[in-house]
């Protein structure tokens, strides 16, 4: 088996490697009804509004939690809901052709956020489901919010420039970009540590509750001092005391402002018009909450840095945050309710060592250096239905020094264990990244024991040229 992150870097364009099985490339090659499902706090959410919107001509129907990378019916965060009657239903009518109604429900279904306070670990989202006929919907409208000295407003404001260097660290309270949906503090904490690494523009105190479903569009004016750069941009929650929860993100590489096929270098200093469309989200704002927009050149470690530390400036008065309002409907209340969760008997199993999820983020004051530890250890497991016991550990280790991308260093070790009485087998890996100016240097380990005695083991070392990223 090729190790499969290097046909990755290889392809850092979207070039026929990518095309070749991605359904957005012809849409109409699909001749079967879908069930779309995601999360908000999923890396995958956006794939079920882009298939309703491209799958036209068959039945689709979406339906989005707030949960992470899990299924719905024990995904976190809560409410879980009766996924599995919900599927049968779905097959039923399209497998059995069981005239059961559900090709006549409201085709997409999301869960509303309610504003929400920080929590990385969060185990419920307050909030209502709401319904759509289809998706795009009609009724969803965007009011445009100018960026300006003073923050977002209603009209623009005259010219004006803000510049931003992030520190190489800002990121850290983001640096999972898909949530696994179990708990363990990988979703986003209180972002105002990288809030005061960013670039903000804020909304006066809202009057009324603001309720948006879709894609926040952040259209900006920009240049950079490099011919590389990056930015992530990030929609905030800001409520009265200051905390800010993380509503919706995007990073975007400023060589890729025309596409992802054909990069092309910035010319330092040349302004450019760029487009940046937010992850989807269903999201109500509290009245007396603020609305921000935050801009950063840096976020470690979701995003590579690159070669050389950019300054980004801001170009206004075009500069602007369209957000997808939804006005509530009267429709939404017939939908409050699913079927309650239900699944097989779980296996039985002894737990032999505890679960633990932990993220641990360092700062170096000497040598100025950021170090995120991640450790998902799923502890240890024996099944006694099978006489097996089973064993994983997971750690992620990202660093980075201020002022020198080139020292960004990402580090990823697992091993499993599979055992019964008198024998066992086990991996032991560790993959390591890191770069130069021109170069992405990959190096990856395996070991692999019986009965605690090493009987195979594999190194690989590769470096692949950087191609505007």
């Amino acid at each position: 088996m090729r190790f499969w992150l290097l046909p990755w870097i290889e392809h850092q364009r979207r070039d026929e490697y990518w095309r070749r099985a991605s359904v957005c490339e012809d849409y109409a090659q699909i001749r079967i009804p879908i069930l779309a499902v995601g999360g908000w706090e999923d890396g995958y959410s956006n794939t079920v509004p882009m298939l309703m919107e491209g799958c036209g001509d068959v039945p689709v129907h979406g339906l989005i939690g707030p949960w992470g990378h899990a299924f719905p019916f024990n995904a976190l965060p809560a409410p879980q809901i009766g996924y599995l009657k919900h599927c049968l239903r779905w097959w039923d009518r399209w497998l059995k052709d069981v005239e059961n109604g559900i090709d006549r429900e409201p085709a997409y279904r999301v869960w509303m956020n309610e504003s929400f306070r920080p929590d990385p670990d969060a185990r419920v989202r307050e909030g209502r489901w709401i319904v759509e006929d289809g998706w795009p919907a009609p009724r969803i409208t965007p009011r445009r919010f100018h960026c300006g000295p003073t923050g977002l407003s209603d009209t623009a404001a005259g010219s004006w420039t803000r510049a931003v260097r992030s520190p190489a660290g800002t990121g850290t309270t983001h640096p999972e970009w898909c949530s696994n949906g179990s708990g363990g503090a990988d979703m986003p904490e209180d972002q105002r540590a990288d809030d005061a690494k960013s670039l903000t523009f804020d909304s006066a105190p809202l009057d009324a509750p603001l309720e948006m479903l879709g894609a926040p569009i952040v259209t900006l004016t920009i240049s950079a001092d490099r011919p590389q750069a990056k930015i992530a941009v990030r929609l905030c929650d800001v409520w009265p005391d200051g905390a800010s929860s993380r509503v919706s993100f995007m990073l975007f590489n400023l060589t890729h402002r025309d596409g992802h096929a054909a990069p092309e270098p910035l010319e330092p200093g040349k302004s450019y018009r760029v487009r940046i469309a937010l992850n989807h989200i269903a999201h109500r704002f509290h009245a007396g909450n603020r609305i921000r927009v935050a801009i950063s050149s840096e976020w470690w470690p979701m995003m590579w840095p690159a070669p050389e530390a950019a300054t980004i400036t801001l170009h206004g008065p075009d500069c602007a945050l369209d957000l997808p309002i939804r006005p509530p409907h009267a429709e939404d209340a017939a939908w409050t309710e699913w079927q309650a969760p239900e699944t097989a008997a779980p296996v039985a199993s002894e737990t032999r060592r505890e679960a633990r999820i932990e993220r641990r983020v360092a700062y170096d004051i000497g040598s100025e250096t950021t170090t995120v530890h991640m450790i998902k250890d799923s502890g240890s497991e024996y099944l006694p239905s099978v006489d097996l016991l089973a064993d994983t550990n997971h750690e992620e280790i990202y660093s980075i020094a201020d002022g020198d991308p080139l020292s960004a260093r990402a580090t990823a070790i697992i091993r499993q264990v599979l055992a019964r009485d008198g024998w066992s087998i086990e991996t032991r890996a560790r993959t390591t990244l890191h770069a130069s100016a021109t170069e992405f240097h990959l190096s990856a380990q395996i070991d692999v024991f019986e009965n605690g005695e090493r009987v195979d083991s594999a190194n690989e070392s590769h470096s692949v040229p950087r191609d505007n990223n």
